[in-house]
């Protein structure tokens, strides 16, 4: 919209695009500089009203954006510029200039910034880089954290000084699907290595965009506790079947064990508690039975069963542990016992218990 003040009069004249932009109906404006401030942002209008006076006391080019209230009664932001015509005494007499509602620009600004905040703020690293260079271009604060590197220094890197497992040429190779357009997006795992040397697994998931120009949008995940969950994952798997091995073991050993002490007894039976052989065998029995306790736990420890709750002595479930525990760790360790209380009962389930135990003898 175009307008004219007329400065010595204070008339103003606005064409019909210029009434429509600052919500005015078209033929109802009364050309005063007051029905301008009203239509003006009350936070907007001391800095408009500045940047004026200013254009007329050097005699400058006048530009300014503000906020002015729609015809729908939206705020709306205008770009205003305008040239100051002097007299012969170098006086200023006239303002011609020109408004221009700017709003979907400015919406489309703070989108932008908006969408840049996301992107920074975000705990995932986001990575741009150039498709040819492989030079960062955006790194987010969430990639710097975990890196160690500052945006300078990024600058002056590329995405292959981050991944030790890749050369341009491996690199050149995972990208070329993109490029070709086959495929929109790839996702792999490999590590990153950071500014300290240290390194850690991601998950990658690469695009390829074009934003003014060809570029690489890299969003990776920290995949470290992924990893350790992993890692605890297959161990216990690996101990689950340690335990049904042992479990099937201590059966048959069980069934052995059996045999040994029922033919023992017999030849006690036999033999003269005065005898040698009584004595040596009475050796062997009590070996056995050892050995036996020593089976029931193994078999309560490989047990899977539902939790049972109960009340229960806890002295005896800790001595069996104990007990355990002899024929488990090396023979240069010691363990000694404190029982403080014999008669302490506990509800809990006496399989989790001794396992509970176990693993903090154990660990």
């Amino acid at each position: 919209g175009v307008w004219v003040w007329e400065i010595k009069t204070g008339e103003v004249f606005w064409d019909e695009r210029m009434q429509q932009i600052f919500g005015v109906e078209p033929g109802s404006f009364n050309g005063t500089s007051e029905e301008w401030k009203a239509c003006v942002h009350p936070d907007d209008f001391d800095a408009a009203n500045a940047a004026t006076l200013r254009a007329l006391e050097h005699g400058d080019h006048y530009e300014h954006e503000y906020r002015v209230r729609g015809l729908d009664g939206g705020w709306r932001h205008v770009n205003a510029q305008a040239e100051i015509i002097q007299d012969n005494n170098g006086q200023p007499v006239k303002m011609v200039g020109q408004a221009t509602d700017i709003t979907k620009r400015k919406k489309a600004e703070e989108d932008a910034l908006c969408f840049n905040k996301i992107l920074e703020d975000s705990l995932n690293e986001i990575y741009l880089f150039d498709v040819d260079t492989l030079h960062f271009i955006q790194v987010n604060r969430g990639a710097r954290e975990n890196l160690g590197y500052s945006t300078k220094e990024l600058h002056t890197l590329t995405t292959l000084d981050l991944e030790p497992e890749y050369t341009a040429d491996l690199f050149a190779e995972l990208v070329k699907p993109l490029k070709e357009g086959v495929k929109d997006r790839v996702r792999f795992n490999t590590v990153h290595r950071r500014k300290d040397g240290t390194q850690y697994p991601v998950e990658v998931f690469l695009q390829l965009m074009t934003i003014g120009r060809p570029l690489f949008l890299a969003i990776i995940l920290d995949i470290t506790e992924r990893k350790q969950m992993e890692l605890q994952l297959r161990q216990a798997q690996k101990m689950e079947a340690v335990g049904t091995l042992a479990g099937g073991i201590a059966h048959d050993f069980n069934n052995i064990l059996g045999v040994v002490m029922g033919f023992t007894e017999i030849v006690l039976k036999k033999a003269s508690p005065e005898e040698q052989i009584h004595k040596d065998l009475s050796q062997v029995l009590t070996a056995s039975k050892r050995a036996r306790d020593l089976v029931a736990q193994l078999l309560t420890f490989s047990r899977i069963s539902d939790i049972k709750l109960k009340s229960v002595l806890i002295a005896p479930i800790i001595k069996e542990t104990i007990k355990f525990l002899y024929a488990t760790l090396p023979s240069t360790i010691e363990i000694k016992t404190n029982l403080i209380s014999t008669n302490a009962v506990i509800l809990i389930d006496p399989t989790q218990f001794h396992q509970i135990l176990m693993n903090l003898c154990t660990n």
